[in-house]
């Protein structure tokens, strides 16, 4: 497990731009049918929205330490119970999965560092972008090659 302590030296971030980002919703198209699944990618999307909803307003550093916290313990928690679901699964479709979720650790752990050497909220807009494509595309993988396998395997 990885613990993550950030020490910022401003109380309050305000954003300097006046313009809102609009919040990420779920889509019916994202449902798996694996209710496990489907719960923990509702989990993520709640993440990316406390971080909008952070940047659209006056909030603390603290706030933003938590979802960088939050992320990584969704990274460590999902993903684990991935690997226990995917232990046999065909092992080349496998790691193209275990890719995208290592590609995605590396670089929550990227913008967290880039967030508290400069404190800046255009990082964390950056961050906003990069989760929902990641997420885009992750549920595109998960989808086309996993879903199928999982549901046979009896998973509900």
């Amino acid at each position: 497990m990885y613990l993550f302590i950030s020490i910022f030296a401003d109380k309050y971030i305000k954003m300097k731009s006046t313009e809102n980002i609009k919040l990420y919703g779920w889509k019916n198209s994202y449902n798996t049918g694996i209710i496990a699944i489907d719960e923990q990618n509702k989990k993520f999307i709640d993440i990316i929205n406390k971080l909008t909803s952070s940047i659209n307003g006056d909030c603390t550093n603290e706030i933003f330490s938590d979802v960088f916290f939050s992320l990584i313990h969704y990274v460590e928690e999902s993903f684990t119970k991935e690997k226990i679901y995917f232990k046999d699964y065909n092992t080349e479709k496998f790691t193209a999965i275990q890719n995208s979720h290592d590609e995605l650790f590396e670089r929550i752990i990227h913008f967290q560092k880039i967030y508290e050497q400069a404190g800046k909220t255009n990082s964390c807009v950056n961050i906003v972008d990069f989760l929902i494509n990641w997420f885009e595309n992750h549920m595109k993988i998960f989808d086309n090659q996993a879903i199928g396998f999982l549901k046979n395997k009896g998973l509900e």
